[in-house]
């Protein structure tokens, strides 16, 4: 578990400005090859990539969570939360309940279970 890098492209509630960017470039390819999602305008396109980097600092701020309310003295009490998280995340991601790219969280038409779920466990720290 990762705790001590935070992922980059969420600041102060808004997401990365050079997000725009690679979105604008990543937007005119879809239209020039006529790929799904040329038609979805670049508002939408930008609401959607926040929505996942809020995913990735909620899930990294969920792990730091179990980490710092277990702390390292209760080592057995960490291994336990971190245990019970890990099998909530494999519950969320079986393609066997949810379909077979449910653990694609990190794309935003799937995944909305898991995303909810790091931020139910981020808590007060989830943005």
């Amino acid at each position: 578990m990762n705790i001590y890098q935070q992922p980059t492209g969420w600041d102060h509630d808004q997401a990365d400005p050079s997000a725009h960017f690679e979105i604008k470039l990543q937007h005119m390819a879809l239209q020039q090859m006529n790929l799904p999602g040329a038609e979805k305008a670049m508002e939408q396109l930008v609401r959607e990539r926040a929505e996942v980097q809020k995913a990735e600092r909620n899930c990294f701020m969920a792990r730091r969570c179990i980490y710092e309310d277990a702390g390292w003295p209760e080592e057995s009490k960490f291994r336990r939360q971190r245990d019970e998280w890990n099998r909530r995340y494999v519950e969320l991601v079986d393609p066997y309940v949810h379909g077979p790219k449910a653990a694609y969280w990190m794309q935003y038409e799937h995944g909305q279970a898991m995303r909810d779920t790091f931020e139910e466990t981020a808590g007060p720290y989830a943005v």
